[in-house]
């Protein structure tokens, strides 16, 4: 997506587009962002250029509990100002960044707000079992054939207590 600097009416101009999908590899498990819908109304001035408007897309990811790969919609609304000339980009705090030439490509900036909106951590659904941590089964398709643990690793605290009237070691 291009935005054009010259030529824009005082209104403000309306801009469409969709991309159909972006690979994006990071370790939280996001695969990339896929029908990526953007429509921003660009308005400017002679020191900067302001989008506002919605993205919306389906983020491909992998769940951090059983890595099944799965699909989140994500919607994030664009407010971006880019700054025209250098005075502009040193008084104000909130500009994306300065722009060279005649026009502005806003992807990295509407991809970096999509991102913002990924949760924390990546689970498929609430009542994700994730994997055996013994045989690696997804124990959402059900119960692994592993032998059940003889017992809590924490079953030597039980032999620790102290008698009582006596008062815990410090």
């Amino acid at each position: 997506m291009e935005i054009p600097l010259h030529h824009l009416p005082p209104g403000g101009r309306q801009f469409k587009e969709t991309w159909p999908h972006l690979t994006i590899e990071e370790k939280s498990g996001l695969r990339g962002l896929r029908a990526v819908a953007v429509a921003v109304t660009a308005r400017a001035d002679p020191e900067r250029l302001r989008l506002q408007g919605q993205a919306e897309s389906e983020a491909l990811l992998v769940c951090s509990r059983c890595l099944a790969e799965f699909e989140l919609p994500l919607t994030a609304e664009i407010d971006c100002t880019y700054a025209l000339t250098r005075d502009y980009l040193e008084q104000d705090a909130d500009v994306a960044r300065l722009v060279e030439g005649d026009h502005v490509d806003p992807q990295p900036e509407i991809v970096g707000l999509l991102l913002a909106e990924l949760p924390y951590q990546t689970i498929c659904h609430d009542d994700c079992k994730g994997l055996c941590a013994t045989c690696g089964s997804d124990l959402n398709q059900g119960p692994c054939h592993c032998p059940s643990a003889s017992g809590s690793p924490f079953e030597i605290l039980k032999t620790l207590r102290t008698k009582q009237g006596d008062s815990p070691r410090d």
